[in-house]
């Protein structure tokens, strides 16, 4: 029926966060960094190379390294860019309520070291949120 064009299914092909997917008691803040593995374009990522690490206000740090159109979840210890961002924030993004560079200007999120790399890696990401 989908190739009919009878039937739509392509809200299933998309990625989607809500709020109550965010339960501070049940999933750490960093959970949802290492959910972004799954969430890698591979197309977007050829030749690609580079890691980031998330740091959030609550002392929580995680990391994401992409390397051959493949992102692995790591401590981030030797990321080249960070991101500093609150819980709150990072839920919002990731529910699309407001983009990544919407987060930067509003001021809840700052990049640090290479920052042009660092959005490079985000937006091999099929989230349409954290595409820079």
């Amino acid at each position: 029926m989908e190739l009919e064009g009878t039937l739509d299914l392509s809200r299933f092909r998309q990625h989607r966060f809500s709020p109550a997917d965010f339960d501070l008691e049940q999933n750490p803040a960093d959970f949802f960094v290492r959910s972004l593995r799954v969430m890698i374009d591979p197309e977007r990522a050829s030749g690609v190379v580079g890691s980031l690490r998330w740091d959030f206000e609550d002392g929580t740090t995680a990391g994401v390294r992409i390397r051959n159109c493949v992102a692995v979840p790591d401590d981030g210890a030797e990321a080249e860019a960070v991101i500093e961002i609150g819980r709150r924030t990072w839920t919002e993004v990731l529910c699309s309520k407001q983009t990544f560079d919407e987060a930067i200007i509003a001021g809840t999120v700052r990049i640090t070291g290479d920052e042009t790399l660092g959005r490079r890696l985000l937006s091999c990401f099929d989230h349409p949120s954290l595409v820079t």
